[in-house]
C-alpha cells in the first residue's frame, strides 16, 4: 500500500492537511491526486516499505533466481544432514559439547591464558629473564606466573559465586560444572603456555600460543559465533591492537582478511551444520551486485593494473561484507544487548581518548589546519589517526546514544546513554571536522523525523542559541569555510578546484570513469596515480568508476535506508526501536558527511556503518522481542522444509 511507503506517508500527510481545509478546490484536487497516486503506489516495488525487509531463502518467490537459490540451499542442507562430511561435522560438534575444547570451558580457557600472559608480562617487567643463567631460572618464573594467574582466577571465580554472579551453562542441563583432574591439567598447560609466551621471545612460546589461539578460535567458530559480532562492535580497538601486536611479523595488515575468512566459515557452520542461524536474502542484494559489477567493469575496461584494482575493490567492497555477517550470524536478545553495550563503550573510549589528546595538546601535522586558524592548537584523532575519520566514527556512536537517551527505557540506561552522548559530542567538536559537524546536524534531523518529531522544535531552538553558547573557536572554524579567503584558496588549488576537476573527468569518461582507484582516492595516492584527494566520496566514485557505479551506489544507499526504516516500523520493543532509529540517524549523518570527504574509505568507518546497518536490518525480520533462546547448541537432523524450528 502507499501508506507503507516513506514518501507515500509523507504525501498522504500533506493531503490530509489540505483535505481538512474543507471543500475547497485545493482539497478536492488533493483527494483526487491521492486516489491516483494511491492506485499507482499500492503496487510499486520502489516505494513501498513492505518489500524492504529481508526474506528467508525458503520463502523466496517463484522467480528463476529464487528457484535456483532455494535449490542450492536445499542441496547443501541435505549434504550437511545425510552426506558423509556433514555427518562427520555434526558428530564433531556433538562431541565438542562435552569436551574441554567445547563452549563450556571456552571462556575459562581464554581467561586462564590472558591472566597468565598478563602475569608473565608483569614478572618480566621487574626481572630480566634473559639475564638469568640456566633454564630452571627462566621456567621457574614461568611456572610462578602460571600458578599465580590460576590462583587469582580461582579467587575471582569464588567471589563471583558468593556475590551471586553464576554464569549460566552455555551447553545444556546435563553438562558438569565442576573441573575434573584432566581439565585441571589442561588449564595448567594453558596457563603455562600463556606465561611462556609473555616471558619468552622464542618460537616455543609463540607456537604454544598459536595452538591455543587456534583452538579457541575453532571453538568460537563452531559454538559461539556471536562472539564475532562483539569483535565487530569493538572493531576500532581490535583493529588497532591487532595491527600493533602483529606488526613485527608482517601479519598486521592482513588480519582483517583472516577475520573475514573465519567469520564466513563460522557463518557457514551456523547455517548448515549447527542450524543456529537461517539463510536470509536482503532486499539490497541486487544493488550490491550491481555495484560490484560496475566496479569490476571499470577496472577491466580501463585496464587498471591488478595490484591497484585489487586494493581499490577491497576498499570499496570489503566493508559491505560486514553487513551480511551482521545480518546472518546468530544473535539472540542477550547478545543484541551486549553488542549495543560494546559499541557504545568502544565509541566512548575513542571519545575520551580524543578529549585527552585535545586537553594535553597532542602533536598533529600542520596541514590539518589553515595558517590563519591560530586558535586551534590541536585536533583530536585518537587511535584512528585522522580527525575526520574519528569524527565520522563518532557520528554512529553519538546517534545511537542519543536514540537510547530519548527513548522511554530504564532510567539507568537513559542516563548512561545521555552521558555517553555528551562525551562523544564534545569529542566530535574538538575534532574540528566541519563535515562531521554538518553530518551530525543532518543525522539528528533524520532521526527526529523518523522517531521523535517533537525534538524538531527543541533542535530549532538549539540552532538559534548555539552561536551564543559555543566557544568562539568552533564558530570561527565553521564560518571560515564560507569566508572569501577560504573560497579563494579552495578555488585556486583546494577542495573546490579538485571537485571541479572531478566533474570534468566525469564528463570526459562518463560510463566507466578513469578506472577505479586511479584518481583522487586512497588507492590513487598509494600507487602514485595522483597526489590529490577529491574529498567528496560521490564525486570520487563518479570520476573513478563512472556514472554507472555512482548510480548503483546511490541506489544501494536508498535501499539500505528503506530496509532500516521498514525495520523500525515493525518493532514493538523500546530498546530495539531506539537502536534502529539511532542507527538510521547515524547512517544519514555518515552519508551526508561524505559530501565533504571520502570517509567511507576509512576501514573502521566502513565496518561500523555496514555492521550497524546489518543488525538494524535483521531486526525487521524478527518483529519485536524473540522468545528466550534455548541453552546450548542443539545438534539434530532437520529437514529442508523445517528451517525455522530453531528460531520458533
Amino acid at each position: 500500500m502507499l501508506a507503507s511507503s516513506l514518501s507515500g506517508r509523507l504525501y498522504l500527510g500533506v493531503a490530509r492537511v489540505l483535505s481538512a481545509q474543507g471543500g475547497s478546490h485545493s482539497a478536492r484536487f488533493a483527494a483526487w491526486v491521492s486516489q491516483v497516486v494511491g492506485a499507482f503506489g499500492s503496487g510499486s516495488v520502489i516505494l513501498r516499505l513492505s518489500r524492504a525487509r529481508p526474506v528467508p531463502i525458503s520463502e523466496l518467490n517463484s522467480s528463476a533466481a529464487g528457484v535456483v537459490a532455494r535449490s542450492l540451499h536445499d542441496k547443501v542442507i541435505n549434504q550437511s544432514e545425510n552426506g558423509y562430511l556433514g555427518r562427520l561435522a555434526r558428530a564433531i560438534v556433538a562431541w565438542g559439547q562435552e569436551s574441554i575444547v567445547g563452549p563450556t570451558r571456552l571462556v575459562l580457557l581464554a581467561g586462564v591464558w590472558v591472566a597468565a600472559w598478563v602475569a608473565g608480562r608483569f614478572v618480566g617487567s621487574f626481572v630480566d629473564v634473559g639475564g638469568h643463567p640456566g633454564i630452571l631460572s627462566k621456567y621457574g618464573l614461568v611456572v610462578l606466573a602460571a600458578f599465580g594467574s590460576l590462583s587469582l582466577l580461582a579467587w575471582a571465580r569464588s567471589m563471583a559465586i558468593r556475590l551471586g554472579f553464576r554464569a549460566s551453562n552455555p551447553v545444556g542441563e546435563g553438562t558438569k560444572s565442576s573441573i575434573g583432574p584432566m581439565e585441571l591439567l589442561v588449564l595448567l598447560a594453558v596457563a603455562f603456555a600463556g606465561a611462556l609466551a609473555a616471558l619468552s621471545s622464542g618460537l616455543g612460546g609463540m607456537a604454544a600460543s598459536a595452538v591455543l589461539v587456534g583452538l579457541l578460535g575453532a571453538s568460537v567458530v563452531i559454538y559461539r559465533p556471536e562472539v564475532l559480532l562483539l569483535v565487530m562492535a569493538a572493531f576500532p580497538w581490535v583493529d588497532y591492537g591487532a595491527r600493533v601486536l602483529l606488526a613485527g611479523n608482517g601479519l598486521g595488515a592482513a588480519w582483517d582478511e583472516v577475520f573475514l575468512l573465519v567469520s564466513i566459515v563460522a557463518l557457514f557452520i551456523a547455517i548448515f551444520v549447527t542450524r543456529r542461524s537461517e539463510a536470509l536474502v536482503p532486499r539490497l542484494l541486487a544493488p550490491i551486485v550491481l555495484v560490484a559489477v560496475a566496479a569490476i567493469g571499470s577496472v577491466v575496461v580501463m585496464g587498471v593494473p591488478d595490484e591497484t584494482a585489487t586494493f581499490a575493490l577491497r576498499v570499496l567492497l570489503q566493508p559491505m561484507l560486514f553487513f551480511f555477517l551482521a545480518l546472518l550470524l546468530p544473535c539472540d536478545d542477550r547478545w543484541f544487548k551486549a553488542l549495543i553495550g560494546v559499541f557504545i563503550a568502544s565509541s566512548l573510549l575513542l571519545a575520551l581518548h580524543g578529549l585527552y589528546q585535545y586537553v594535553t595538546g597532542a602533536p598533529m601535522p600542520a596541514r590539518w589546519v589553515d595558517a590563519s586558524e591560530t586558535g586551534i592548537h590541536t585536533r583530536a584523532y585518537s587511535i584512528i589517526g585522522n580527525p575526520n575519520g574519528l569524527g565520522t566514527l563518532l557520528l554512529l556512536g553519538a546517534s545511537l546514544a542519543v536514540g537510547l537517551a530519548v527513548t522511554p527505557l530504564r532510567s539507568w540506561v537513559r542516563v548512561g546513554a545521555a552521558a555517553a552522548s555528551v562525551v562523544m559530542t564534545a569529542c566530535l567538536a574538538v575534532t574540528f571536522s566541519r563535515g562531521s559537524w554538518l553530518g551530525f546536524i543532518f543525522g539528528l534531523t533524520c532521526f527526529a523525523l523518523l522517531a521523535h518529531r517533537r525534538l524538531l522544535i527543541a533542535m530549532a531552538a538549539g540552532a538559534v542559541a548555539l552561536p551564543f553558547i559555543l566557544p568562539s573557536v568552533l564558530i570561527d572554524r565553521l564560518a571560515f569555510a564560507f569566508s572569501p579567503e577560504y573560497l579563494a584558496k579552495s578555488l585556486t588549488f583546494g577542495r573546490l578546484y579538485i571537485w571541479e576537476t572531478a566533474m570534468y573527468r566525469i564528463a570526459d569518461h562518463p560510463w566507466f570513469g578513469l578506472g577505479l582507484g586511479t584518481f583522487g582516492s586512497t588507492s590513487a595516492n598509494r600507487f602514485g596515480y595522483s597526489p590529490l584527494w577529491i574529498d567528496q566520496y560521490y564525486l570520487q566514485l563518479g570520476a573513478e568508476g563512472g556514472i554507472a557505479l555512482l548510480l548503483a551506489f546511490l541506489w544501494l544507499l536508498f535501499r539500505l535506508a528503506k530496509g532500516v526504516v521498514a525495520s523500525y516500523l515493525v518493532q514493538e520493543d523500546g530498546l530495539r526501536r531506539a537502536f534502529v532509529s539511532g542507527v538510521f540517524g547515524g547512517m544519514c549523518a555518515v552519508a551526508f558527511a561524505n559530501l565533504t570527504a571520502s570517509y567511507w574509505e576509512t576501514l573502521t568507518v566502513g565496518v561500523g556503518f555496514w555492521f550497524l546497518a546489518g543488525i538494524a536490518t535483521r531486526l525487521g525480520l524478527e518483529r519485536g522481542v524473540p522468545p528466550p533462546p534455548e541453552r546450548g547448541v542443539r545438534v539434530e537432523v532437520l529437514t529442508a522444509r523445517e528451517p525455522n524450528r530453531l528460531s520458533e
